[in-house]
């Protein structure tokens, strides 16, 4: 994450299995292929890292098409290739 912030405000993320847990720090996370996340959360109780695909595809002027192993990420002004991403272990 760079430059993180700390989160000014107590805000709570809940997980869907009823879990809740609070947001730490507020940041930019620089992915592969050049592509930025702005104002990505960093939860402490989360293992996992999950991505707010809406975000991703504002924040990069892109769109994601989905296929049942991987997706990609396309440019929206020229369709141009910008990312690849595939499944792991079943997620």
């Amino acid at each position: 994450m760079n430059e993180p912030q700390v989160a000014r405000t107590k805000t709570i993320i809940n997980s869907p299995n009823g879990n809740s847990a609070s947001v730490f720090y507020i940041g930019q996370v620089k992915l592969a292929y050049g592509l930025m996340l702005n104002r990505a959360l960093y939860v402490f109780a989360f293992k996992l890292k999950l991505l707010l695909i809406s975000n991703l595809a504002h924040n990069n002027n892109c769109f994601i098409t989905f296929y049942p192993t991987f997706y990609l990420i396309q440019g929206y002004d020229t369709g141009a290739f910008k990312g690849i991403g595939r499944q792991r272990k079943g997620l």
